[in-house]
């Protein structure tokens, strides 16, 4: 009887010790579930901090386009289009035929209208931007982008003879003027450009719709005005005109190097109302 008792005592015992490590391994499991679940809250907490910080920062620096923006959040750019249907290859004496929706433009053109509708694209509400060429402009939308100038974009031409006759960019010689102001790109000399100069304007036709052109002397100089108009200071007297007057007219300045454009300036600020 007592050894059959000891044995029992003893059964009892070991018992009693599992179920204590039982115990403890639950209370690590439960420790560790409840670490993880803190770091995923803490990592999502800060990864939707992360999104309105940067929803905040965006509409801060892009203010002055946000003013500008219909309520549609519908933009229309319209495309410039060099008149080149074909090519010589390299090399050879054959000549190449472009399509007719295959669009010829300068580089630094291309690469401002990217630049643009990345940056349209990227604002804290969103922009949809429909791409049009200069003879499928349409008069439905609130803002229209019309991006080169006279020589490679009808649009931009008929609007510039329209509301802003006092300007004018004589070719071949590319040089462009503003009433008695010229603006002459600099040559090196292998006759490269050392500078360039972005122009924009904005027109309020009426209280739905405005209009604005960024062109340059050169492709460069279109590129310029993107990017200058992309870097106006929100709280600038030019950036605020773009929304307030009826007529804005910015210059920009940018120097080359190659095939690199250094920072661009702006040079002139000129309002008009009608």
């Amino acid at each position: 009887g007592r050894k059959l008792g000891g044995w029992h005592s003893s059964s009892h015992i070991h018992t009693g010790r599992r179920g204590l490590k039982s115990g403890r391994d639950h209370d690590h499991v439960t420790e560790f579930m409840l670490n993880i679940l803190a770091g995923l809250i803490t990592a999502g907490v800060g990864f939707g901090l992360g999104i309105a910080y940067s929803r905040i920062r965006g509409f801060q620096r892009f203010r002055h386009l946000e003013r500008v923006i219909p309520r549609d959040r519908r933009v229309q750019l319209v495309l410039p289009s060099a008149q080149v249907k074909s090519f010589l290859v390299k090399g050879e004496s054959t000549e190449a035929y472009f399509p007719s929706n295959v669009l010829i433009m300068p580089m630094p053109e291309g690469e401002a209208i990217a630049t643009l509708v990345d940056c349209l694209r990227s604002l804290p509400r969103g922009v949809h931007v429909d791409l049009t060429t200069d003879e499928k402009v349409s008069s439905s939308y609130g803002l229209t982008i019309s991006v080169g100038g006279p020589s490679v974009n009808h649009y931009s031409r008929r609007l510039l003879a329209t509301d802003y006759p006092v300007f004018a960019l004589k070719y071949p010689d590319h040089v462009a003027a503003y009433g008695s102001t010229t603006f002459v790109p600099q040559r090196g000399k292998s006759d490269d450009l050392l500078e360039d100069y972005g122009f924009l304007f904005c027109s309020r036709h009426d209280a739905e719709h405005r209009c604005i052109v960024l062109c340059g002397v050169w492709g460069t100089g279109t590129r310029a005005a993107v990017q200058g108009l992309i870097q106006l200071p929100p709280s600038s007297d030019a950036a605020r005109s773009l929304a307030t007057s009826s007529r804005t007219f910015l210059a920009f300045r940018t120097q080359i190097s190659g095939l690199e454009a250094g920072a661009v300036r702006l040079m002139i600020h000129i309002v008009q109302e009608q």
